[in-house]
């Protein structure tokens, strides 16, 4: 019985922890789509050109 109790509350716990990490990034209202751009390293030469305007 105990162990039941135990694993309940567990679960709750971190249920709460995911939900309190999670709600900052709810709040911000925007979603982070990255550009497959490269404007320096190796290939900037090459990724300039196209992606640069």
């Amino acid at each position: 019985m105990h162990k039941a109790i135990f694993s309940t509350l567990a679960m709750l716990g971190v249920a709460l922890a995911e939900a309190i990490v999670s709600a900052p990034a709810e709040a911000a209202g925007e979603q982070f789509v990255p550009i497959p751009i490269y404007r320096v390293g190796p290939y900037a030469a090459g990724g300039t050109g196209i992606f640069g305007g």
